[in-house]
């Protein structure tokens, strides 16, 4: 089945879940058209999550999963975390790949992390719906060789556009403060604790959300460049109005002053 250029992928006893994802594809990715200047993945697919390693034997082209034998032990231990946490993934492989649990597996995730960050949607299929949305978004972002903390706050401003209001929470501001850069490689994920996420995705949000906000075409610019060395600090520092040396001393703060100031 395509959807919106996407392939969907299910098993023939997933049809209801796989029903809800397809309702959430026809409607981010307008919102994604509309709101960031990525061109659509080709042949990419999104596939309907039921277990760790199917979802990676589904989602990856065929000379990577050749691989997957050498990788299989490093992926089993991380998924075993990483499962229980996340209701979807987006492999960036090319053509890139979304795996997305359905509402029956979705309602046994461990919400820890997710509600400390996001506003409680009660109904499950609209859970389903915002990671969804979360995870297109950034298959859309594997053109662009982004930092994480850029990449996740794409993706969750993505999702406020989706349902018209924000769903990060407010207080989620209190996290920023940091001095040092935020973490830019997904690689560095894995040896994060649960509090280290949580700021990690709230910095993201409030950093990309001010510079969606105050300084659109600029954001849209570096954006759009093919090869984007594009989101460097010299260039952000530019955009702030800091030099590039005291980028990530200051930026938190503007971002603070702007919103609470």
């Amino acid at each position: 089945m395509i959807v919106e250029g996407f392939k969907l992928i299910f098993a023939p006893e997933e049809e209801a879940g796989a029903q809800v994802i397809r309702g959430a594809i026809e409607d981010s990715v307008p919102v994604i058209r509309q709101l960031w200047p990525f061109r659509p993945p080709r042949r990419a697919k999104v596939v309907v999550w039921t277990d760790w390693m199917d979802g990676y034997r589904q989602g990856l082209p065929r000379f990577q999963l050749l691989l997957l034998p050498l990788f299989r032990k490093r992926i089993v231990g991380y998924g075993d975390r990483l499962w229980k946490l996340v209701g979807g993934i987006t492999l960036r492989s090319q053509p890139p790949a979304v795996l997305v649990k359905p509402p029956r597996v979705l309602a046994d995730a461990d919400i820890r992390i997710g509600e400390k960050l996001f506003v409680h949607l009660d109904d499950i299929n609209d859970r389903v719906r915002s990671i969804t949305c979360h995870e297109l978004a950034h298959a859309y972002a594997t053109v662009r060789p982004l930092p994480a903390w850029l990449n996740e706050g794409i993706a969750m401003l993505t999702v406020d556009r989706l349902f018209g209001f924000d769903t990060v929470k407010p207080q989620t501001m209190e996290l920023l403060g940091a001095v040092t850069a935020p973490v830019r490689s997904y690689r560095a994920l894995p040896r994060l604790t649960n509090s280290e996420l949580v700021k990690f995705y709230a910095r993201g949000y409030w950093l990309t959300r001010y510079l969606h906000e105050q300084h659109p075409e600029e954001l849209r610019r570096i954006l759009s460049q093919r090869f984007a060395i594009g989101v460097t600090d010299r260039r952000l520092a530019k955009i702030v109005g800091v030099q590039k040396s005291e980028l990530w001393e200051k930026f938190d703060g503007i971002v603070w002053d702007h919103y609470r100031g």
